[in-house]
Order: C-alpha cells, then sequence, then structure tokens
C-alpha cells in the first residue's frame, strides 16, 4: 500500500510543506533529513530543536521556516511506516507530494536505508500499553540519619500510578535534588518540542 498515491485525503498543508523542502539544495536536505531520522530512530537520546537549530545557523536559515518541513518530513516518514512504503513507492508518493526529481530520489534512498529500523522502532513503541494516569509527589529534607553527611538533603518523593492495558499499578520512586533537577530538565525539552511543533 501506497502512502500519499491515490489517496485524495493528504492534507494539503502538508503537499505544501513538502514542496518546501524543492528551497534546500540536495546537500542541506541530506542533513535535514539525517537530523530528522535520527530523531525519529532515537527520539529519547536525541534533541531535534538542537538539531534543527544547529542546522538553520549552520546555512543561515530561520528556524521558523523549517518547521512545515520538519512537521511534513515526520508525518512523511510515520505514514511510510505506517503504510509499509517501499522505497520506489516513497519515490512516487514524493513525486506526488510535488518534491523535485533529485529530492524524491534522495528522500527514497535515506527511506531504504532507513525503513527497516524505523518500522522496528515503531513496533517497538506500539507494543508499550503503560500510561501513566496519575502522580502524586512531595518534597522532603533528610533531618535525621546515620550518616551525618546526609543531614539536610533535600529529596523528592513520586507516587506514579500507571495503567497497564486497564489494570492500576503504583511505583513509588526517590529523587534526590540533582536528579530531580536532570528530570525537570527533561520535561521541559519535551514540552519545548511539542509547542515548537504545535504553533
Amino acid at each position: 500500500m501506497r502512502f500519499a498515491g491515490g489517496r485524495d485525503d493528504i492534507d494539503p498543508q502538508l503537499t505544501a510543506d513538502m514542496q518546501g523542502l524543492n528551497a534546500l539544495s540536495p546537500e542541506q536536505l541530506s542533513q535535514f533529513v539525517d537530523a530528522i531520522l535520527a530523531f525519529l530512530l532515537a527520539p529519547a537520546t536525541t534533541d531535534i530543536m538542537a538539531s534543527i537549530g544547529a542546522f538553520a545557523t549552520a546555512h543561515g536559515i530561520s528556524p521558523k521556516t523549517l518547521k512545515g518541513p520538519l512537521r511534513s518530513l515526520l508525518v512523511f516518514f510515520q505514514g511510510l511506516v505506517k503504510h509499509g512504503v517501499t522505497p520506489q513507492h516513497a519515490l512516487e508518493d514524493c513525486a506526488a507530494l510535488g518534491v523535485g526529481e533529485a529530492g524524491a530520489k534522495l528522500l527514497a534512498e535515506k527511506w531504504g536505508a532507513s525503513g527497516s529500523a524505523l518500522a522496528h522502532v515503531s513496533t517497538g513503541r506500539a507494543l508499550k500499553v503503560d500510561e501513566l494516569a496519575d502522580m502524586e509527589w512531595k518534597f522532603g529534607v533528610t533531618s535525621a540519619t546515620h550518616e551525618l553527611q546526609s543531614v539536610g538533603n533535600t529529596f523528592l518523593q513520586l507516587k506514579l500510578s500507571i495503567d497497564r492495558g486497564g489494570v492500576k499499578e503504583s511505583r513509588h520512586m526517590e529523587l534526590t535534588l540533582p536528579q530531580f533537577y536532570q528530570f525537570l530538565m527533561q520535561m521541559e525539552k519535551a514540552k519545548s518540542q511539542l509547542d515548537f511543533m504545535a504553533e
């Protein structure tokens, strides 16, 4: 099954954003696609915002002008995974979406090289059914312990209520203040990525 070919329910904005890729040189497009594929393959360890920001700075492009093409390529590659598209059909889909011949070939080649890995990662994510249903937290300070150096240390206790496919399960964890700040930084990074994509 093809992702775009022969379908009339493709969002016109996706088509317009994909056509925006034609403004990039083949080298720029290759680097741009590599950054997106790296994110799709390892979203937990790849900072897409930093990658796109560095790309924009290196090529003198406004990051805001890359927002549409970024979003469209994320949707495009996820659609290719969902529909199990071959590289040849990806090439035809790119042409149907208005990507130039050189860009379409490059995207099809990148898909051919990364498609199976993306499908594997996507399958692994789809099999996860755990969902965070609720969270309780409280801060504390160690006031007494048999270790003198631990007195006065700040900590955070979390109680996570997880929905495991209809069955609720509680998980408890305790974070030191540096661990909490690391956790908070990761949450802010995720929020900024979601806000950027929602604009």
